[in-house]
């Protein structure tokens, strides 16, 4: 069976609930690529080990990005230095071997808050850097989640095909998921060659 490793980096708190959601999601679509013998491993710092480490235990999570085949991380008001050295970590092993996909998503801050610098100095070092990362807004899960599936798709780690009916998200005619995110016509207007 192959293996697909995708590893998902965020702020320890603001994205909990989208790291748990995604890895559930991951999980969902990998019901549909077992029967093509593909396995999908979605990494997210909770599924790494606790235990004391004889090296420094951010070591461990950047092994795993080098060991990845797609690379996701999502920026909101902070940009702490873990995500940005992981991220920093994703682009120099891209450099070296084209590998992993990068993915980066900005969180539009609320209207009280502000991107932190750090993050802002993130964005540009990115948009600067032309080593294929993708940086996206980030607006509501859903759209991420139909992200990561066309981006699988697109690279090949799997065969599929994704229809949108009203809410429903269809993957190979099978419900993946339901959406309130985007109205239909929104969807085929912002991802062109969904059907």
């Amino acid at each position: 069976m192959k293996e697909i490793n995708i590893f998902l980096a965020s702020s320890i708190d603001e994205f909990k609930y989208e790291r748990l959601d995604l890895g559930d999601f991951i999980r969902r679509v990998t019901d549909f690529t077992i029967e093509q013998d593909i396995y999908l491993k979605f990494t997210i710092c909770e599924d790494m080990s606790n235990a004391v480490a004889k090296s420094r235990k951010q070591e461990e999570f950047n092994r795993e990005i080098r060991n990845s085949d797609f690379f996701y991380v999502i920026f909101g008001n902070k940009a702490g230095d873990y995500t940005i050295e992981e991220l920093d970590v994703a682009a120099q092993h891209f450099k070296k071997t084209e590998r992993p996909y990068i993915y980066v998503y900005f969180q539009k801050p609320a209207e009280d808050t502000a991107v932190t610098e750090n993050g802002k100095a993130v964005l540009e070092r990115i948009k600067k850097e032309d080593i294929g990362i993708s940086y996206r807004n980030y607006s509501h899960i859903d759209n991420m989640k139909l992200d990561i599936v066309r981006d699988l798709i697109r690279e090949k780690a799997f065969n599929g095909i994704i229809t949108i009916v009203k809410e429903k998200v269809l993957l190979n005619g099978k419900k993946l998921y339901v959406t309130e995110a985007l109205s239909h016509e929104n969807h085929k207007n912002h991802y062109g060659n969904c059907r």
